[in-house]
């Protein structure tokens, strides 16, 4: 676009400036092909005023002139004795005796033409002088915007700084974090192994749907509920084993017993607390909930086991 705007620019004064050019022939031409009368022009002999080729009398100074005649060579006879003496000695009337206004009516045809010629030289001047400094403003503003940095290569720079962090950050939270998928993989076979021998059934909190209880409490939603040594608002879910609360809770596991007394349940509640494995299970049939430290050792054993098994 801007080799465009520059092309545009070099015609226009070219085209201008072959004008100028046209105009200057022009004067010359004309000046060729002037007759002897139009190229010695009559003045008046007394103050130098220029003569229209009719004018028997002087305009400024009231002195009388001949009329003027063609000869057969077409050249003008009538005029004053300083014309006469200008056409036989080739030269223009001697300047001593012209007012200003007849020396400025000297100047000849071709004289215009070099002036002409010396406008367009001085207009080439000027218009290369322009096209310059508008080459060197498009030249550095194109160098400017190349040098500023784009939207893409910020963003892209950005996107490259925050990486890093956020890689620190997820390895700074994986080596600060006590339960992951793969233990929680564990605790379900041990059990899915165990429940059998004890002649029980236990169902997961699967993390999107309610786990029910035969007595009413639901969980998570009722961990507030939960009381530990007669304190509620002890327990809540984390993912990783560290959270807010005296027990952060990383698994539910809940078997709803078929035999009297109905109804009944056992609910085991896997914990860190103060940074240590703990298994609380909730056993009430009514009243508000209440957790206690396991005392199947079995359950207590592996779940240790299995929370030290990732340190």
């Amino acid at each position: 676009m801007v080799n465009t705007f520059f092309i545009l620019i070099i015609c226009v004064f070219k085209q201008k400036n072959m004008l100028w050019l046209s105009k200057g022939n022009k004067y010359k031409r004309s000046y060729l092909t002037m007759s002897k009368n139009e190229m010695h022009p009559r003045f008046c002999g007394m103050c130098g005023n220029p003569l229209g080729n009719d004018d028997k009398f002087c305009d400024k100074c009231g002195h009388p002139v001949a009329p003027t005649t063609k000869g057969a060579e077409g050249t003008a006879t009538g005029v004053t004795t300083l014309a006469k003496e200008s056409m036989a000695t080739g030269a223009n009337p001697t300047p001593s005796r012209l007012s200003s206004s007849a020396k400025k009516q000297l100047k000849l045809p071709h004289q215009l033409g070099k002036i002409q010629l010396s406008s367009i030289k001085r207009n080439w001047l000027i218009g290369a002088g322009v096209v310059i400094l508008i080459v060197g403003i498009f030249t550095y503003l194109h160098l400017q915007n190349n040098a500023k940095p784009s939207q893409q290569e910020i963003k892209s720079a950005e996107q490259q700084t925050s990486q890093p962090t956020a890689s620190a950050t997820s390895d700074q939270t994986s080596a600060n974090s006590l339960w992951s998928a793969q233990q929680a993989k564990q605790l379900d076979e041990f059990i899915q192994s165990w429940s059998p021998t004890m002649h029980q059934s236990y169902e997961a909190y699967d993390g999107r749907h309610e786990l029910s209880t035969a007595t009413g409490p639901k969980y998570p939603k009722d961990l507030a509920r939960e009381q530990v040594d007669g304190q509620t608002n002890q327990l809540g879910l984390s993912k990783d084993g560290n959270g807010k609360y005296a027990y952060n809770v990383v698994a539910i596991y809940n078997s709803n017993n078929s035999k009297r007394p109905l109804p009944s349940r056992i609910t085991y509640f896997f914990c860190y607390h103060n940074g240590q494995p703990v298994v609380l299970v909730d056993e009430t049939r009514d009243g508000e909930p209440s957790a206690h430290p396991t005392q199947n050792a079995d359950v207590a054993a592996n779940f240790n086991r299995i929370a030290n098994a990732h340190k």
